[in-house]
């Protein structure tokens, strides 16, 4: 199958589609589904993006054939003031160091030891449920989450910090979410494409201008934190959210890593040439 081949979806304005993304995304994504099935394309900013929404086609995105793919610029940029550049956002050989530090602490039988704990959490949860009653689900869901954390991370129970916590992850990810589909942005990422295409593709260019352009390049895909509201409320939501990581690094720093916690395992997790990750990463 040629990439032209494959489905577009229809509704497109002269943005593409995205301004049916950036105001229902939800039911952006019920209508791609009905209309186009497993696989389908969508324009954004004169661009074309590609969705695959199998099992089969999600692994081979994922295990088969992922060296293939690479994450793309909006998911790392939108998540960059949050997840830094950790995991979920890195690339290359960091993402490589960093898969290769994490790998042992993931393995079928440690997954399996967190079962019962959130097994447990979700139990709690739906005990405190009534028949007819309306709930948030979006935080009912993410204090579940801090309590599964708390316990698999800390070997504790955070059910205080459950709530401060959770606000501040929603509050982080909903800004993600909200910038990633914004024309701005789209505008912003095209303008980072051209810098490292320029960088990469011009004769001559010395190597210190080169890393310079694509240094600019990888700065341009985080969102601009446009003065305001929005901003300032990120801003405290991380704040609060490094406040806590930073004291649950410096409680198990103190006690020497003893614990068998998630978090005693990732500080002490390190490579062949016994290199660590750093508190920020």
């Amino acid at each position: 199958m040629h990439f032209d081949d494959i489905r577009l979806m229809s509704g497109e304005t002269r943005f593409g589609h995205l301004e049916e993304i950036q105001n229902d995304r939800f039911a952006f994504f019920h209508r791609l589904n009905r209309e186009c099935g497993d696989i389908a394309r969508i324009r954004a900013m004169g661009k074309y993006l590609l969705f695959a929404n199998s099992p089969n086609l999600l692994r081979d995105v994922f295990v088969e054939k992922a060296k293939s793919f690479t994450k793309s610029p909006a998911l790392r940029g939108a998540l960059r003031p949050l997840a830094g550049q950790g995991l979920f956002t890195s690339e290359g050989e960091l993402w490589k160091r960093q898969r290769r530090l994490m790998a042992p602490l993931f393995t079928h039988s440690m997954i399996a030891g967190y079962a019962d704990t959130m097994a447990s959490c979700a139990e709690e949860a739906a005990d405190t449920l009534r028949e007819g009653e309306t709930i948030d689900a979006a935080r009912l869901t993410t204090h579940v989450a801090m309590r599964v954390a708390g316990r698999a991370l800390l070997d504790a129970e955070t059910a205080e910090e459950a709530e401060e916590i959770g606000e501040a992850l929603t509050v982080a990810l909903s800004w993600a979410n909200i910038r990633s589909g914004e024309v701005s942005y789209a505008l912003q990422l095209q303008v980072s494409a051209a810098v490292q295409d320029a960088a990469e593709r011009l004769p001559g260019l010395p190597d210190t201008y080169r890393a310079r352009g694509l240094s600019m390049a990888d700065a341009l895909i985080e969102p601009i934190q446009w003065p305001g509201k929005e901003s300032r409320e990120l801003r405290k939501a991380l704040a609060t959210i490094n406040r806590h990581v930073e004291r649950m690094i410096a409680t198990r720093r103190a006690a020497g890593l003893e614990k068998r916690d998630l978090l005693s395992l990732l500080l002490a997790a390190h490579d062949e040439g016994g290199e660590h990750m750093t508190d920020k990463q």
